[in-house]
């Protein structure tokens, strides 16, 4: 016999009486069920209970918490995660575009030309497994893809349009094996606004793009950023110097905040974005989700999600608004 617990079904009545059991208060049972049709069960309570879980309890809730505390949440979350998304997307292009134009200008437009080996470093064991995935892609590519579309109808599928179809992670990969003046060349771009020496600035760029492209992953399916799924992290010494005392202070650090987190995605998206329409756009963006829960005359927090602030929730900081604006006015 197996030692493991059965999960079993339940029609939404009976998950109506099993969210009751764990001291959640229903206001509209209809609308609950409505709810748990679009979002489901385990979306809603095993997604964000934790904000709401009595101490030392698994399962049970704190006192008044409320079966909207956990839309009202995910929502948020869902709302954040929509942005952050879009920004590391513009991040995400910005890079695919760079890397192509060096990769072009200085190794050729055709394959066998810029997927050559012995161009490339072997940065991290990277090098072959790089190239060979871009290889088998251009040679079993879609048929809706840009490159299925320019290896059948032209000479040749240049860099700029194969970097359109691999993978992020490929992508990162791929700058992180050019040579060192072309790497360089490449990085100057994301660290000329910084005070990170030079020496550190390949891992930390490896490190960040990486953490950005887990987040995306986890932030494309609307989640909560769980960082026991993110295996890529920012050092704290090297994020001190990237970000500056502007955007992330000794106090998030002592509170192990910024590093592996949405604090930390926000910052390297404003570090990173080179667009200041875009920065400012994104700040925008981030009011407006914001605005239902705060003071818009300084952002204070006056509207509380069963007695947290929005900050709490998200783990920023009280003054993450204030952060943004002055780092945005030094840019």
């Amino acid at each position: 016999m197996s030692s493991l617990d059965e999960v079993p079904f339940l029609h939404y009545q009976e998950l109506i009486e099993e969210i009751k059991d764990k001291n959640i208060l229903i206001h509209d049972e209809l609308h609950a069920k409505l709810d748990l049709k679009n979002h489901s069960y385990y979306t809603l309570l095993n997604g964000y209970k934790r904000y709401f879980l009595e101490d030392g309890q698994t399962d049970r809730m704190i006192e008044g918490t409320t079966f909207d505390d956990f839309t009202d949440t995910y929502y948020l979350y869902s709302d954040i995660s929509s942005l952050v998304f879009k920004y590391i997307l513009y991040i995400e292009k910005s890079l695919r575009s760079r890397l192509a134009h060096i990769v072009a200008r200085e190794f050729g437009v055709y394959r066998q030309e810029y997927l050559f080996g012995k161009n490339y470093i072997d940065y991290k064991n990277l090098r072959y497994r790089t190239l060979n995935n871009i290889t088998d892609l251009i040679d079993n590519c879609k048929e809706t893809s840009v490159t299925h579309y320019f290896k059948h109808s032209k000479k040749n599928v240049p860099p700029w349009i194969v970097v359109q179809d691999i993978s992020f992670n490929d992508t990162i990969s791929w700058a992180n094996i050019l040579p060192k003046n072309l790497k360089e060349e490449l990085l100057k771009d994301y660290f000329s606004n910084s005070l990170l020496y030079k020496e550190f600035h390949e891992a930390f760029f490896h490190h960040s793009f990486n953490f950005l492209r887990e987040y995306r992953n986890i932030a494309a399916h609307g989640k909560r950023d769980f960082k026991e799924k993110i295996r890529n992290y920012l050092h704290r010494e090297s994020s001190k110097h990237f970000f500056g005392e502007t955007l992330l202070s000794q106090r998030d650090l002592h509170k192990n905040r910024g590093t592996q987190d949405l604090l930390g995605v926000i910052n390297l998206i404003l570090k990173y974005t080179q667009d200041k329409k875009l920065l400012h756009k994104f700040l925008a963006e981030f009011i407006l989700i914001l605005s239902p829960y705060v003071n818009m005359n300084d952002y204070s927090a006056n509207v509380y999600i069963n007695g947290m602030t929005v900050y709490e929730i998200l783990d920023l900081p009280e003054n993450i608004m204030e952060r943004v604006s002055k780092y945005l006015a030094s840019v």
